[in-house]
């Protein structure tokens, strides 16, 4: 108490009100004006507590109001000169990571090593020897699929891990492989729910699908989720469909113990990204991305997911989609010359029956403009 009474000494109310309100009325005239209302409504409150009685939990409270509304203040501020010097550093971004690369060759200070083993693992699992002479020259093809190979990786990529050509991306293609794997199993759950209904002969309509997609999503982006709190919202999520009135009637919308136990033996299997099932899903999910890397400007009416099991999930593809896209087509923006140099050396080495002349006359390396890789920077 005696610091309080020092401080009843040397800060009255009236001096403490006016500096609350100066400070805070500075800033409402400097933030955006959707937190204005807000920003006014607590400085009145305030001030009207210290009217009333002046305490050192409504002291607390002032200082803890306006160095809370300055933070927010320079959030703001350092997020417009962000989006500022994005304007104007983007139609540059990619000559500036060229000449880094560049820079960091030539000092010693970055290496192709593992991207070497990853291109070279693309080539050996995605494409035949006949093949390979074709994909000398259409080096975006084999990183395209190197990219959608990590994208499936069964651990995080981490700096130990992931291709040197991709470190600055690292953040990115963690939430990409996380955003995969999240539609992935989205699809799984749901179409085990639609199956167990089916087995009752009882279907599901595509408003059902869709409300149900929407709650297993919301389930899946739970910081807490785990395979117990999907089994139990999964075997809630059946209860209910199960007792809508066109089907409580039906004999077999019962969930019994069977049902449930074949629910959660289906969500333990699923739940295993070695799983067959996973697979197959997660593998179509993987080549409707791939194929909205190679258009140039996807139709929304293009359908991604012909299968009706895979079509709750195709907004969401499209949206992962046009973030690899726009990963796929800077990166190769910035290392297209030196994947084609790589790749052209790889096939040299492993085509049947063909010397490295041949090849170099065949398939010459070429200027930084000409190479397959390289896309406009318009396009990002």
């Amino acid at each position: 108490m005696g610091d309080w009474d020092v401080l009843q000494r040397t800060l009255s109310p009236d001096l403490l009100t006016n500096f609350v309100v100066y400070v805070l009325t500075k800033v409402m005239e400097l933030e955006a004006p959707v937190h204005v209302q807000e920003t006014k409504k607590s400085m009145d409150q305030i001030c009207e507590k210290m009217s009333t009685d002046f305490r050192p939990e409504f002291v607390v409270e002032a200082f803890k109001l306006v160095m809370s509304k300055l933070r927010q203040l320079q959030e703001e501020v350092d997020k417009y000169r962000r989006g500022i010097a994005r304007l104007h550093l983007q139609k540059e971004a990619v000559s500036c990571q060229q000449q880094y690369v560049s820079k960091a060759l030539a000092m010693g200070q970055m290496h192709f090593t593992k991207t070497r083993r990853w291109l070279e693992r693309t080539l050996s699992a995605h494409f035949p020897n006949h093949k390979q002479r074709r994909a000398s020259q259409e080096c975006d093809a084999v990183v395209r699929e190197a990219l959608m190979d990590l994208l499936q990786a069964p651990m995080a990529l981490n700096t130990f891990t992931t291709p040197e050509t991709l470190i600055m991306d690292i953040e990115n293609l963690v939430n990409l492989q996380n955003s995969v794997q999240h539609i992935t199993l989205t699809a799984c759950v749901v179409n085990i729910l639609s199956t167990l209904c089916a087995q009752k002969r009882l279907s599901l309509s595509r408003q059902e699908l869709a409300e149900t997609k929407s709650k297993v999503d919301q389930l899946l982006k739970k910081k807490d989720v785990n395979l117990p709190l999907i089994t139990s919202t999964s075997t809630d999520l059946l209860k209910e469909l199960m007792a809508t009135p066109s089907r409580s009637s039906h004999p077999g919308s019962k969930v019994t113990i069977e049902d449930i136990d074949l629910l959660k033996s289906m969500l333990q299997k699923t739940s295993d990204t070695n799983d067959p099932v996973y697979m197959t899903f997660r593998s179509k999910v993987l080549a409707a991305i791939s194929a909205h890397c190679r258009t140039p400007a996807p139709d929304p009416s293009t359908v991604l997911l012909p299968s009706s099991n895979l079509s709750i999930v195709d907004q969401d593809v499209r949206i992962v989609g046009g973030y690899v896209r726009r990963l796929f087509l800077n990166n190769v923006a910035v290392f297209g010359k030196y994947y084609y140099n790589m790749v052209l050396g790889m096939v040299a080495h492993c085509v049947d029956g063909a010397d490295d002349d041949t090849l170099a006359e065949d398939a010459p390396i070429p200027s930084e403009n000409e190479v397959n890789c390289t896309t406009e920077i318009d396009e990002l």
